[in-house]
């Protein structure tokens, strides 16, 4: 990336450079331009991109050498900066993209540094069992649920139940200590990763069950997945029970709005249908939605606090 030092001419201001960008990064046979407050009246600076870095490939870590802690590395933003994933500070996660649009890949990324943690616990529910059975052998095994049967659509209700539970534990210990939040993560008191896998699909095969059951109001497994979901990424963020949601569409009818608020971290891959983009990004165009339709395997829009879109 060049760095240049511009001097504004008397009436221009940093908006009309930033509108001028596009044009200032063809003058300049670059990629593209940023411009940025210079930190002295009329100045601003402009970022070039000589080449995009989203056309490069990115080679995975080594697991030997992956941090013991901090951020994970997802990939690279359009500046070629790093763009991470905290497991300790991330306020739940959300991630949707259409088959063969890198969304695995990215979940493997994110989970195989997790797996070599001591202070993490990855826990969960995946329907067709891929995505966590490596976590089946680990310290999660315990409250870990796959598969679609009616006996695992019922595990799936205990084991969410029981890290409802686990939440309101610790939100009792902060109480008792006058403590606002968890910010110290321990072997003895982990992190705890929620991985929900295809979601909406889970939903839709507790509603089956529960029709072909003939399930009463308070018997029925969809609500309870859905109510136990729910109290999570409401309350689960301050004593580090954190959820991370996987669709290929996040539809309307995948998670409530209420609940979605509470998504920090949005990532949207490849996906067929534009709506399912507005859903987790607000306020994009049509040309940007659109845009999203053709994205290659493993390019995403994505946005957390603090960092924008």
């Amino acid at each position: 990336m060049d760095k240049l030092t511009l001097r504004m001419a008397p009436g221009q201001t940093l908006a009309d450079v930033t509108k001028a960008c596009p044009a200032l990064a063809s003058t300049l046979t670059a990629h593209s331009g940023t411009a940025r407050d210079g930190g002295r009246p009329r100045w601003v600076v402009l970022d070039v991109l000589r080449r995009d870095p989203l056309t490069a490939e990115r080679t995975s870590t080594d697991p030997a050498r992956l941090p013991a802690t901090g951020p994970v590395v997802l990939g690279v933003d359009e500046y070629g900066e790093d763009f991470t994933l905290d497991p300790y500070t991330t306020p739940h996660a959300a991630m949707q993209g259409a088959t063969r649009s890198g969304k695995s890949s990215t979940c493997y990324t994110f989970l195989g540094a997790l797996a070599y943690r001591l202070d993490v616990v990855v826990t969960g529910v995946d329907p067709s069992g891929i995505l966590l059975d490596p976590f089946t052998h680990g310290r999660g095994a315990g409250y870990i649920a796959t598969g679609t049967r009616p006996e695992d659509l019922d595990r799936a209700v205990s084991v969410l139940r029981y890290l409802v539970s686990l939440m309101d534990d610790r939100v009792r210990d902060l109480l008792a200590q006058q403590r606002y939040k968890l910010d110290t993560y321990t072997p003895a008191v982990p992190a705890v990763w929620v991985v929900l896998e295809e979601y909406p699909g889970l939903l839709a095969t507790a509603r089956a069950l529960d029709a072909d059951r003939g399930s009463k109001a308070g018997q029925k497994i969809a609500p309870a997945l859905e109510a136990a979901v729910g109290r999570l990424v409401k309350e689960g963020a301050k004593v580090g029970v954190l959820v991370l949601v996987l669709a290929q569409r996040m539809s309307a009818e995948a998670i409530k709005t209420d609940d979605r608020m509470n998504l920090g971290l949005r990532a949207t891959l490849r996906v067929d249908n534009g709506d399912a983009v507005g859903m987790l990004h607000d306020g994009l165009d049509r040309h940007a939605i659109e845009q999203v339709r053709s994205f290659a395997p493993g390019v995403a829009l994505a946005e957390a606090p603090g960092t924008g879109l």
